[in-house]
């Protein structure tokens, strides 16, 4: 019979890191998954950094820990670690949990996961394999079939199995729009040799495809196992998901300007592809249109009253995208417009060349005139 991996590691193997922000009822479902893990409980550990939640995060999870079993000697039988610390977004709380972290390797988790009992096993036994070197492991993250009903759970759920349909391919060439964080793992020197995530990158979006890019850059190997399976509990509702879109739309300008050669992958400079409703809309958000806005807004209702039926409709799921489409160019705008305030910006030059020509810099940058409001972002979170 062959030894018991974690047999094999001395001490703790592997940290399983969950970074959450005011999501307690989504974390309450999903952590006794993590508690659950079928290694040997010396060998790995659970960090769950809370980002500034106020919700009763930190008490529940005092809680949680107080409850766990003990041995002979009273040491808690599965090491949970709770860090806190001012919300600072997704990127600072992934680092913070790699930075606490004292297994070898590091498996960030958000904080919707909900893991197999093989987990954390499958993540290690991909980087125990005696012919690899260091490298990414990452797994499918399927839509958990308890999430709540709706045509925007059903699209991550596809968008999901598409991704492992990919990634399980043999010979399939990664793209940095594969990097998807919320069910990875790799060495803890690696993490600090690359430097981690970006925590410029506050908001939602994109510290996955920068971290990425810069690990390819490095020839990191991604490598993907089918075993380490952790199912995602949706629960965003329409509201939620169109102030997401705003930020990509940000956050794709920020990538742009880390990474200029990915341009043409970015979906503001794929306009000219677009379907053409589509192509107004994004036209329409990246020139503040309030004409547009205003017309957008019976769809944006009738897209939210149908989320909360629960209805799963292909219809819903086209229709989304047209008011999704103006507020990614909201957030184009919205990054623009502030480089362009700026002292020390480059002018045209902060504006990528396939939207010179189709975007304006205004007189007087400042997105309260345009009457559109925006919310700040939500901290570390789910996708």
């Amino acid at each position: 019979m062959a030894p018991r991996l974690d047999r094999l590691v001395s001490g703790i193997a592997i940290s399983l890191v969950v970074s959450t922000f005011q999501r307690l009822p989504t974390l309450r479902r999903s952590l006794p998954t993590l508690l659950a893990q079928d290694l040997d409980p010396g060998s790995f550990e659970i960090l769950v950094v809370v980002d500034g939640s106020t919700d009763g995060t930190l008490e529940h999870l005092a809680g949680v820990a107080a409850d766990i079993p003990r041995d002979a000697a009273a040491r808690p039988l599965v090491t949970l670690r709770v860090i806190r610390q001012e919300n600072r977004g997704l990127a600072a709380a992934r680092n913070r949990g790699a930075r606490e972290a004292r297994g070898r390797i590091v498996l960030w988790l958000d904080d919707d996961a909900h893991a197999s009992p093989q987990l954390a096993r499958a993540h290690l036994r991909r980087h125990e394999e005696p012919s690899g070197g260091e490298r990414v492991v990452t797994g499918p993250f399927p839509l958990w079939a308890e999430s709540r009903r709706s045509f925007l759970s059903a699209g991550v759920g596809r968008w999901a199995d598409e991704l492992a349909g990919r990634l399980a391919g043999p010979g399939y060439r990664l793209r940095f729009t594969d990097c998807c964080f919320a069910n990875a793992s790799l060495p803890r020197s690696l993490w600090e040799r690359t430097g981690g995530f970006d925590e410029g990158f506050r908001r939602f979006g994109n510290e996955d495809y920068d971290f990425g890019l810069r690990l390819t850059g490095a020839g990191v190997e991604f490598a993907f196992e089918p075993d380490a399976l952790a199912a995602q509990d949706y629960g965003k509702d329409f509201a939620a998901w169109l102030r997401d879109w705003r930020d990509i739309g940000r956050a794709d300008i920020a990538l742009w300007r880390r990474h200029p050669a990915i341009e043409a992958d970015l979906a503001f400079a794929r306009i000219e592809a677009a379907h053409p409703l589509r192509r107004v809309a994004l036209s329409a958000g990246l020139n503040g249109s309030r004409s547009v806005e205003a017309a957008l807004a019976p769809v944006r209702a009738a897209l939210a009253a149908a989320d909360r039926a629960g209805l799963t409709s292909g219809l819903w799921d086209r229709l989304k995208w047209l008011p999704a489409d103006f507020v990614y160019g909201l957030g184009v705008r919205d990054a623009l417009t502030k480089a362009a305030a700026d002292p020390a910006g480059a002018g045209a030059e902060s504006v990528p060349p396939s939207l010179r020509g189709r975007f304006s810099l205004p007189d007087h940058p400042d997105s309260a005139r345009d009457g559109i409001q925006s919310k700040e972002g939500d901290g570390a979170r789910g996708t």
